[in-house]
């Protein structure tokens, strides 16, 4: 088989690499945002229970508070779709280099291809000038497949940690708990504190207790909310610097290869 039918073959086998690449990244991508759908549903549902449970225990109108407990569950959702959305455009930032990166390795292997050929051809006709410079085109793509190897390895890490970081950071700020009563429903003690509750002053009790509770909880939230954005807008921002000093080394090393003597 000559240089023309291996390119061709190359060619056709990295196209099929890159379509599988790219569907891996959209598969990826699409079990992250389902992750982090079904961890903020499961908590605002997890917090409807809670509210649920409270409304009963101290006999209170489900009605009279429902604008008020609307609320608390809208901002309790809004402030995790914060989070995500910040960790979201980080994602698509590393999913998006990665693709750059496997598109300019596709680049650089067809150069190398095109690089030896060259250097055949010069072979062929004892042009060793043509043949030096053939050469050490060569070597530099080959450098250049190689480095991007890394920047695609140090990017999947990062996608990784980066979707690892957005769960657990809505496991470790979103927590609502329950302090209040006992999550044994049967129990006669808790039959008996809800007698109470409802008998002397359960709405009192329910707004100092849970409603004013839960506000103050939001506030907090809301508060490490803003600083963990805070560092994830920090993070990117070093990233972002991180990766193109990559980019900036990969081209200079590659251009200090073709210029050496």
């Amino acid at each position: 088989m000559d240089i023309n039918e291996v390119q061709k073959d190359l060619s056709i086998t990295l196209k099929d690499l890159y379509e599988t690449e790219s569907n891996k990244l959209l598969l990826w991508a699409t079990i992250y945002q389902r992750l982090c759908n079904d961890l903020i549903e499961s908590k605002v549902e997890n917090l409807r229970q809670y509210l649920d449970e409270q409304i009963k225990a101290y006999g209170i109108n489900q009605k009279k508070y429902k604008n008020k407990l609307d609320e608390i569950i809208f901002q309790y959702k809004e402030k995790m779709q914060k989070i995500v959305e910040q960790y979201n455009s980080e994602y698509i930032y590393i999913q998006n280099e990665i693709a750059l990166s496997q598109s300019n390795q596709k680049i650089a292997v067809a150069n190398l291809i095109s690089s030896k050929r060259g250097e055949i051809s010069a072979n062929a006709i004892n042009n060793e000038v043509l043949e030096k410079k053939s050469t050490k085109k060569i070597l530099a793509t080959a450098q250049k497949k190689l480095n991007y190897d890394v920047v695609i390895d140090e990017c999947t890490d990062r996608l990784e940690k980066c979707m690892n970081d957005t769960l657990n950071t809505l496991n470790e700020i979103f927590v609502i708990k329950n302090n209040m009563i006992s999550k044994n429903s049967d129990s006669i003690l808790l039959r008996i504190r809800r007698f109470f509750s409802r008998t002397f002053g359960g709405e009192a009790k329910f707004n100092k207790y849970i409603i004013s509770q839960l506000e103050l909880n939001l506030k907090n939230i809301e508060k490490r909310t803003i600083s963990k954005i805070s560092d994830i807008k920090l993070e990117f921002v070093l990233l972002i610097s991180q990766i193109n000093k990559i980019h900036n080394d990969i081209n200079l090393d590659f251009n200090n290869t073709l210029n050496q003597v």
